[in-house]
């Protein structure tokens, strides 16, 4: 058996130390950086206003418009990457 072996069997302690290590946090990407800081200030309120227009757009809409205009129901996460 070579040194580093029977060290590691000896500890129990090394196979539960090396299971919980965590990865490095990575850089925010600009867009993320900037909807980290600028979300609560600009974003939020113009995100809500055009959410809440899109909305009642699409469930005041006929099935036929629906259809004519190619309206979907309006999807947050879509809407927000949109206003960011």
């Amino acid at each position: 058996m070579s040194a580093t072996s029977s060290a590691s069997s000896t500890n129990p302690f090394t196979s539960v130390l090396d299971a919980n290590k965590s990865k490095v946090p990575r850089k925010l990407t600009p867009f993320h950086h900037y909807f980290k800081l600028h979300y609560n200030a600009q974003i939020k309120a113009e995100y809500s206003h055009r959410f809440q227009l899109a909305k009642n757009d699409y469930h005041a809409a006929m099935e036929e418009e629906r259809v004519a205009k190619d309206l979907q129901a309006p999807v947050a996460i879509a809407l927000r990457c949109e206003v960011g």
